[in-house]
């Protein structure tokens, strides 16, 4: 006997359980005349551009070739920059949202409005704030004609920042005198023209036996800047 029809009683169960599920469903008829309600285009990576009327986020957004956009804001939006300039400057741009560029308490350029400006505490000659004096280190002083600048422990001033009249500090200074050696005083913080300095003869100089004057001077190691 042959057993080729061993499953065909489960065959034909399979068969009408299949027919009673498909009698039985209910029909949903769809959300919208087509087109609408179509499902969105996903983001692709084919050369078409895509729209999205939505804000779109990401933890690090990099263009391999350019970024641009009309306008440009801070992360909360209350520093908008417009993609054009002033006059030509790049690093003064034009604010937008009605706002005017004003710079704030670090003597940054930021959008507010023209009638209440941040109030910046100004260096002598307004060219650097108390701000910009104390994020690089530095200590506010006044002089004796009310004027405040920056007390830096350095040699000179940072870059971009310049001498304040002759404000310094000096420290002990050892220089070579021939087959001898100088020491130049230390003078503290003040407002005295010259760097301290010591003069004594020397032996040796340059090669030569004979004594010759020589005059050295103490190293800077504190200075007002502005």
């Amino acid at each position: 006997m042959k057993r080729t029809l061993t499953f065909l009683p489960l065959t034909v169960c399979l068969c009408l359980l299949i027919g009673y599920n498909f009698m039985s469903a209910q029909w949903s008829p769809a959300t919208g005349v087509p087109p609408a309600n179509n499902a969105a285009a996903p983001i692709n990576v084919g050369s078409v551009t895509q729209a999205k009327s939505g804000n779109f986020m990401a933890n690090i957004m990099a263009a391999a070739t350019s970024t641009w956009s009309p306008e440009y804001c801070d992360e909360l939006g209350d520093n908008c920059f417009l993609a054009t300039d002033v006059t030509g400057d790049v690093n003064l741009p034009v604010c937008s949202n009605g706002q005017t560029l004003v710079a704030d308490a670090t003597g940054s350029w930021v959008c507010g409005t023209a009638t209440t400006p941040p109030s910046v505490s100004w260096l002598a000659n307004n060219q650097h704030s108390e701000s910009q004096c104390t994020s690089l280190g530095g200590t506010v002083q006044t002089d004796g004609g009310g004027n405040k600048f920056c007390r830096f422990v350095a040699a000179s001033c940072p870059s971009g920042w310049a001498k304040h009249q002759n404000w310094a500090a000096y420290r002990v200074t050892t220089s070579p005198c021939g087959s001898s050696s100088c020491t130049s005083p230390a003078r503290a913080w003040s407002n005295t023209a010259g760097a301290p300095s010591q003069s004594m003869s020397c032996r040796g100089v340059n090669g030569s036996d004979s004594w010759t004057p020589f005059q050295c001077s103490s190293a800077m190691n504190e200075v007002g800047c502005y």
